[in-house]
């Protein structure tokens, strides 16, 4: 346990934070799932290049009203704090619009932008605001924003404009639909997680969500019971015990770019109890540094489409681009070593040679032909 620096409101803060530390496995994995799709990191580079960014930022600039320091500064100084707390050092911009709709909403690539609407800035209460701009800035600090912006567009417009701008049928636009909105559902659960972060109040965090679901009346002031939504969440999951049911559920749902919020307030509340959110309170957590250096050691991201790829390859499954290998590591520092050691120079530990062909190629153990020119040869079994 380290002692952490605090806000002036008295929230910790998180130096260094990295998204890692909090993403949920599931937005991760359901990310790979995207760019394996046949196109997808194609159709995905193109948009944003040509329309996405555009189009939403000229809108905004245009409609919604700019908040900083002489612009509601109330809500501008709760943006900054989450901003501190998550530790995004560069602050996007904040806009407030006239809808009345509860919801807001991130996007750009280049440039980042949060978006609120009036609908929801009056609903919720202070902590419950810090809430929302904690789960805004968490698309942000892990980098969703190009990949929501997309399912926003696909998910108001059918997938039409797209498949008419590629000229691709909607057969071949299906699959990156699916994969795109199983996604987006999955990244809310991560960005959940950066709204507790930024609150430090479970109870807020869920509420905010439990609002989204139909649980909050600006002119009542009923109490809204979290036991209560965590059961109705039950009752949702064990919809699952009928596959009819369960087969209805993923009909109404599969198009929907967010998880239903009652099962997402459920879901925030386990994960406050558990070990995980404990240790970053605790500052025990994953930094930048501790990020990088577990990408060095665990994979590679192809530098053409950003296909998480498995240690060693020589070529990206997502697009075909061939991989420049890393120089052999020595297996007692890892340092790099050249083939032709006999010891690495670092640390002076003995370095067994592998068996060689006459191209040069390292041979395995049992291989009868090499594997780079294909000539016979004996090695070492």
């Amino acid at each position: 346990m380290r002692e952490l620096p605090r806000s002036a409101s008295g929230r910790r803060l998180f130096p260094e934070l990295s998204a890692l530390a909090f993403q949920h496995k599931a937005d991760l994995e359901a990310m790979e799932a995207v760019k394996k799709v046949p196109m997808a990191a194609t159709i995905i580079r193109k948009v944003n290049e040509l329309w996405t960014e555009k189009f939403f930022y000229t809108s905004t600039i245009g409609d919604d009203l700019k908040l900083g320091p002489r612009q509601l500064p109330r809500v501008w100084e709760m943006f900054r704090e989450a901003a501190a707390v998550l530790d995004v050092k560069e602050l996007p911009d904040l806009y407030l619009n006239t809808s009345y709709e509860v919801n807001a909403f991130a996007f750009g690539m280049k440039k980042y932008t949060i978006v609120l609407c009036s609908g929801l800035v009056d609903l919720l209460d202070d902590d419950e605001l810090m809430a929302v701009l904690g789960h805004e800035l968490g698309h942000v600090k892990c980098e969703h924003a190009l990949y929501k912006t997309l399912a926003a567009i696909v998910a108001n417009t059918g997938g039409d404009v797209l498949t008419s701008f590629f000229g691709v049928t909607q057969l071949v636009m299906l699959p990156i639909q699916a994969a795109l909105f199983a996604w987006s559902r999955k990244a809310e659960l991560s960005c959940d997680r950066a709204a507790l972060l930024a609150t430090q109040s479970p109870e807020a965090s869920a509420r905010a969500l439990a609002k989204l679901g139909g649980g909050g009346l600006r002119k009542r002031t009923d109490p809204l019971d979290l036991d209560a939504v965590c059961e109705q969440a039950k009752e949702y999951e064990r919809l699952d015990d009928s596959i009819l049911l369960k087969g209805m559920s993923l009909y109404q749902s599969w198009h929907k770019t967010h998880p239903y919020p009652i099962f997402r307030a459920k879901a925030l509340l386990e994960w406050s109890k558990g070990e995980e959110y404990t240790k970053i309170l605790d500052g025990d957590y994953l930094t930048h540094a501790g990020a990088a250096a577990l990408r060095r050691n665990q994979s590679t991201s192809c530098p053409r489409c950003a296909m998480t790829l498995a240690p060693g390859s020589a070529f990206c499954p997502g697009c075909g681009e061939r991989i420049a290998m890393p120089p052999a590591g020595c297996p007692s520092c890892h340092q790099p070593i050249d083939p032709s050691w006999a010891v690495c120079t670092a640390c002076g530990a003995a370095l067994a040679k592998a068996a060689a062909c006459r191209c040069g190629a390292e041979l395995k153990a049992g291989w009868k032909f090499c594997q780079k020119c294909g000539a016979a040869t004996t090695p070492p079994t």
